[in-house]
C-alpha cells in the first residue's frame, strides 16, 4: 500500500477545483524507505516546482527527465525546472 501526496507548483496541495496543467505526485510506500516524486509539466511554457521534503530524510535524485536528455543528477534537490511538455521523475 502506498501513501500518495499531489502538489502544484509552489508544493502545497492543488485546488482539485481549478483545472490545471501541472502537478505533482509523492509516492511514500508505508513501510518502505525508497519514495518517488514525479512532476508533469503539460503546459506550453517551462515551470519552476518546489519539491517536497523526503520523508526519508535523503535528498531527491533525478532519474529521468524526459526534456533533458543529460546523465540523472546529484541529490538533495528543493526545486526543479521543467521543460513544456514534460516530465521528471526523482527519487530519494
Amino acid at each position: 500500500a502506498a501513501d500518495v501526496s499531489w502538489f502544484g507548483l509552489d508544493g502545497a496541495p492543488p485546488d482539485w477545483a481549478v483545472p490545471v496543467r501541472s502537478l505533482g505526485c509523492h509516492f511514500h510506500p508505508v513501510g518502505y524507505t525508497d519514495e518517488l516524486c514525479i512532476l508533469f509539466n503539460a503546459e506550453h511554457h517551462e515551470l519552476l516546482f518546489s519539491l517536497p521534503q523526503a520523508r526519508s530524510g535523503r535528498g531527491w535524485q533525478r532519474e529521468c527527465d524526459s526534456g533533458d536528455d543529460r546523465e540523472k543528477s546529484g541529490g538533495n534537490a528543493a526545486s526543479c525546472r521543467l521543460q513544456s511538455h514534460s516530465l521528471v521523475i526523482f527519487s530519494a
